[in-house]
């Protein structure tokens, strides 16, 4: 199965989790926001939604600063 995250090409062997691809890149869900083909996923739902082929996911870091 083949995903773009933030433009890269990566491939699964079998379908994840929003989490467990957060996982997967060593991201602290704390300081995201995902967004899989225009549409932004709510943290209450990273167990729920399933990578699906060709997806398009975005993963959008918080940055602090002032």
């Amino acid at each position: 199965m083949k995903i773009l995250v933030n433009d890269n090409e990566m491939i699964l062997k079998e379908s994840i989790n929003v989490n467990e691809l957060i996982k997967t890149l060593e991201l602290k869900v704390e300081k995201i926001a995902v967004e899989i083909n225009k549409m932004i996923i709510p943290r209450s739902e990273y167990d729920i939604y399933c990578m699906k082929d060709n997806d398009k996911v975005e993963i959008i870091n918080a940055v602090g600063g002032g």
